[in-house]
């Protein structure tokens, strides 16, 4: 099943403990997260401390092993322009913009906050962030499949080839 991005990462991770039923009243109970480490334990390339809690008295400690994405393998898919960014000053600004157009739902938890013009126009995954890994550059051009042809977006310009026109 595809992960549902109109929920922050750490939501959707405390649902799939929930989901699991590997113990009564967890949707009851206080679900604490620590913070993810690199690993790749059971084809999986984060671990994550868990500790469970009914009324401030600890009830179960496990540790959830899972798979967080790669911010560039969600976000290129949607062809996000960079005039997104018009405007904005960090990165943390272009979050809201995400999840409203694009119905994908980064926090502050999940991207390190940087300036825009220091980073080059590129978001990165927070060490913490309990659903991505790695970076997602606006500057890539866009391309975008006609029926003939390739379209690709430089500086908000679409040059268009038609496929067999090129060759090497």
């Amino acid at each position: 099943m595809d992960p549902d991005f109109t929920l922050t990462s750490r939501t959707r991770l405390i649902n799939e403990i929930i989901g699991s039923e590997m113990q009564a009243e967890l949707a009851t109970n206080d679900i604490i997260l620590y913070p993810p480490e690199v690993s790749e334990a059971y084809n999986r390339n984060t671990r994550i401390p868990v500790k469970v809690y009914k009324t401030a008295v600890l009830v179960n400690s496990f540790v959830a092993y899972i798979t967080r994405l790669s911010l560039n393998d969600v976000l290129s898919p949607l062809n996000i322009p960079k005039e997104i960014l018009l405007g904005l000053t960090t990165t943390h600004e272009v979050l809201p913009l995400i999840r409203d157009q694009y119905g994908i739902y980064l926090t502050t938890e999940d991207i390190v906050l940087e300036l825009l013009a220091d980073n080059d126009n590129t978001i990165t995954a927070a060490a913490g962030s309990f659903g991505f890994i790695g970076t997602y550059d606006f500057n890539k051009p866009i391309i975008l499949r006609t029926l003939n042809e390739y379209l690709y977006q430089v500086d908000g310009l679409y040059l268009a080839i038609t496929p067999g026109s090129i060759s090497v």
